[in-house]
């Protein structure tokens, strides 16, 4: 019989696990629990198999495939989670063959409850705010970290308190996202269009008091003041009319004025179907966040994608929200999911891997996909989770040393992957089974809703369903919610009951139980791990200087019985700490010469631009370019059409090899000075490394029992920071901007490949860098102008790249100055609050030396405050 210790702490993401006594991460056969536990992946992700990963799941990697076994579970943890793992285990255990079935048995030792903790939470703020506390804090340099996140400690726990809960909807254009929300929300209002809308947020809220069938519309301004008043709908069409007036869905010009300084549109509906079951409503509001489509070239402000912005910064959100990412299931790989993949896996590295399943990937139109031969659902599904942990598939540009970096930390993420048929969802609930003909015939959009119900329905509601179209099986949701979905899906067909089957099957039923289940499990975790971080750095920080001061007072104490009142060491320590506190002098004016030297480090982009200069001069020499140049119209005479043909497109051959090259060179020359830009930034942030290590070796940063490792500073800049980790992640932010505007396209070079006029296809073969179309005239000649264009266009356009490139180097070089300069500062000056506090420490100590009776005292009233603090420390970790 296996005995299986287990633990698990949603709120600091904490799991630990015993298999016969014997910790899993020290066990070379379980690497794969370790790398899970190692990286704080939610258990909920890593009970289940997942498949990209070859890992079986709970039962078949603790006990052989192959044999038959007895497990005993001792589980510390919440209920919720513990039921879980039981729910888990059951599903995997029935796949087994009968000569392999595993015996479990569950036993729940220690209970941890949202409710308790959020009990601890009030009575440990209310401790921390009583006078008692305040005092210790008092007590201590009023400039210091430790006040100051006292003093923010009212703010943290009102955020904490934070009745919203957020879900951001991110996404490509024409992925399906407008209509897989509308779906969600169960209202059509939302445009659903491949024309861009404009840049305005748009948020989604819960309203218990709406009726189901009702919405509401209020907006506001940058400031937050309602300048559209709020008015509820009792119909879609009007709200969604009401919509598309104030935020029209083609082109920003058609704005009335009246609405332009609408900065937030909010919509009012009722979504409690996404609430868990007997959770409480009035705890928190649902907010969902509508981001604009993330690769639109049109939303391009100084060299930056406004709309990628927007939806960036909605992932990073102080709040921790939940993320679902829409794409198309026909058409996955894009340069911005490659963006957003970096940015949610840097976000679960600062994370340290928690609430893993706060995004979910929707691969959306999955009811569109045409498979090839051999080719089913469940490769699709699995390749596309490959490509999500694949850095090189991302198409994002790095250094082979960054990029293996970024490999690194993407191969232990675990994506959960949805297939889904947003539009099949919305035809259900739009009811176009029921649309007549003459409806039909009258209107488009109900005509094709409903050929979109027809069509789906047919594969999954017969006697053998396509299996390809059984979306709900490829939904990463725990297989026992698959199970329950899969029943349903059988009694729908067996009552012929074609709509729910459809509805079961489209994968939106999935998403709203990953949506329900999230919540209910990790809604308040995310809430509080933030605020339990700064209990334990106070809680820590008051708790290591109050028992060093005690154990100095009880040495003193064994020291006054010794020799009656001298202390023998006294002279002795207080020189040691007047020693350090003049050696910290010392570091203070190192800065200022390690300040000039950061300040000398400068990016000098002249090299680019002399490159871009050197080959443009190369490719107008060129004697093709040249000819264009000065041949703005060729006159043909009499030849042929298909002469003609051949003739343009032996030339535009030869010119897209001119430019293939020149790209090519300016590539090599971005390249050097990318490793070169990066070698700046490690020595910017080697200085600050250089300089902590100086002062750890100087022994400054211990001084009697009290160690500066307990400082707030120094965990949280420096004990948690790694600080290579941090020069990678602001040298990303930098490459970034270079190299995806390089591979700007044409939206239109797909088109242009496919179609039969030849003139359109020579002018795709510049469109991967600019547009350029080459126009053939009846009347005797054909026209270089467009081309010339084009050629005049790229050289611009690169050119203005290169000043953006190096003015974001510029700003990034001089923050990354600016932080450390700052870090340094911050560091010394807390250095001195620290000395200051072990000053007026021994100063107290040695007035009591001179009274054991008020020595002993102070003794005993330290010992409570120690217990005191214990407890309350106790309280934390449960």
């Amino acid at each position: 019989m296996k005995k299986v210790d287990m633990y698990y702490n949603p709120y600091k993401m904490i799991t630990k696990m015993k298999i016969n006594d014997v910790g899993v991460c020290g066990d070379p056969y379980y690497e794969k629990v370790k790398q899970f536990i190692k990286h704080e992946i939610p258990l909920q992700t890593w009970i289940e198999p997942i498949e990209h990963l070859k890992w079986k799941g709970f039962v078949n990697e603790v006990s052989s495939p192959e044999n038959n076994d007895e497990v005993e579970v001792f589980f510390s943890g919440r209920k919720l989670d513990w039921e879980d793992l039981q729910r888990a285990v059951e599903e995997q255990s029935k796949k087994r063959s009968p000569g392999t079935k595993v015996k479990y048995t569950f036993k729940h030792k220690a209970v941890l409850d949202d409710g308790n903790l959020s009990e601890n939470i009030e009575d440990i703020v209310k401790e921390l705010q009583s006078e008692r506390f305040r005092k210790l804090v008092l007590q201590r340099s009023a400039d210091g970290e430790l006040r100051k996140h006292y003093d923010a400690l009212d703010k943290n726990y009102k955020l904490a308190k934070e009745s919203d809960f957020y879900i951001v909807f991110a996404g490509l254009y024409s992925s399906g996202k407008s209509t897989l929300l509308n779906a969600l929300i169960r209202h059509d209002i939302l445009p659903a269009s491949s024309d861009p809308c404009t840049s305005k947020n748009c948020r989604i809220c819960h309203d218990g008091s709406l009726e189901a069938t009702a919405t509401s519309l209020v907006c506001y301004d940058k400031n937050g003041k309602v300048i559209v008043e709020k008015v509820t709908y009792y119909d879609d069409e009007e709200c969604a009319a009401a919509f598309q007036e104030i935020c029209p869905s083609k082109n920003e010009e058609n704005i009335d004025k009246k609405y332009q300084d609408v900065d937030m549109m909010e919509v009012g509906v009722n979504l409690s179907h996404l609430y868990p079951d007997g959770m409480d409503e009035n705890d928190f509001r649902i907010v969902l966040i509508d981001t604009p489509g993330m690769n639109n070239a049109q939303a391009r402000i100084d060299g930056i994608n406004q709309h990628a912005q927007i939806a960036m910064e909605a992932v990073s959100m102080d709040t921790r929200p939940m993320v679902i990412l829409c794409l198309d299931a026909n058409y996955q790989a894009d340069e911005k999911i490659g963006e957003f993949m970096r940015e949610i896996i840097c976000q679960s590295e600062e994370e340290r891997g928690g609430f893993n399943d706060r995004f979910l990937f929707l691969m959306n139109k999955s009811d569109t996909v045409n498979y090839k031969d051999g080719e089913k659902a469940e490769n699709k599904k699995t390749s596309f989770a490959k490509y999500l942990t694949d850095v090189k598939r991302w198409g994002i540009k790095e250094s082979d040393t960054e990029l293996q970096k970024l490999a690194e930390k993407a191969s232990h993420f675990v994506p959960r992957v949805f297939m889904t048929a947003g539009g099949v969802a919305l035809a259900i609930q739009r009811r176009a089974f029921d649309f007549s003909a003459e409806e039909r015939n009258k209107d488009k959009y109900k005509s094709s809703l409903f050929k979109i119900y027809r069509n789906f329905a047919e594969e999954v509601c017969r006697d053998e369903p396509n299996t390809d179209f059984c979306l709900a099986g490829y939904c990463d949701i725990p297989g026992y919610r698959k199970e329950e979905l899969e029943n349903e899906f059988i009694k729908a067909l067996e009552n012929q009951d074609n709509v729910k089957a459809a509805e079961i099957q489209c994968g939106l039923l999935s998403v709203e139980c990953a949506i329900r289940d999230y919540i209910e499990r990790y809604a308040y975790p995310i809430k509080v791990r933030k605020l339990l971080d700064t209990f334990e750095d106070i809680l820590e920080d008051v708790s290591a200087f109050q028992n060093a001061y005690l154990r100095d007072l009880q040495k003193t104490n064994q020291e006054m019985g010794e020799k009656e009142g001298e202390r023998k060491e006294a002279g002795e320590e207080k020189k040691d700490v007047e020693g350090k506190i003049n050696e910290l002098k010392k570091f203070k004016e190192k800065i200022e010469s390690i300040s000039i030297e950061l300040r000398n480090i400068n990016f000098n982009s002249a090299e680019l631009k002399k490159t871009i200069g050197d080959v443009h001069a190369d490719v107008e020499d060129n004697r093709y370019v040249s000819y264009i140049r000065t041949n703005p119209k060729v006159y043909i005479g009499n030849k042929s059409h298909a002469a003609v043909e051949k003739k343009i497109k032996k030339m535009s051959l030869r010119v897209e090899k001119v430019f293939d090259k020149a790209l090519g060179d300016i590539s090599k020359k971005l390249e050097k000075i990318q490793k070169k830009h990066g070698r700046q930034i490690d020595e910017v942030f080697g200085k600050l490394k250089h300089f902590v290590e100086e002062l750890e070796n100087a022994e400054l940063f211990q001084e009697g029992e009290y160690n500066f490792a307990n400082n707030i500073l120094w965990k949280k800049e420096f004990a948690k920071i790694d600080m290579e980790r941090f020069t990678s992640d602001m040298l990303e932010s930098i490459v970034d901007g270079v190299i995806k505007k390089e591979k700007r396209r044409n939206a239109k070079k797909d088109e242009y490949i496919a179609s039969e006029n030849p003139f359109k296809q020579i002018a795709a073969c510049f469109m991967s860098d600019y547009k350029t179309v080459v126009v053939y005239s009846a009347d005797g000649y054909f026209s270089n102008e467009t081309l010339i264009q084009g050629m005049d266009k790229y050289w611009r356009e690169l050119t203005e790249e290169s000043d953006v490139m190096e003015k974001s180097v510029k700003e990034i070089m001089e923050y990354s100055k600016t932080r450390v300069e700052e870090l340094m500062k911050e560091l010394t000056c807390e250095l001195d609050n620290f000395y200051r506090d072990i000053r007026e420490k021994e100063m107290r100590i040695e007035e009591l030396g001179r009274n054991k009776g008020e020595l002993e005292q102070e003794i005993q009233d330290i010992e409570e405050i120690r217990i005191w603090l214990d407890k309350l420390k106790k309280r934390l970790n449960f």
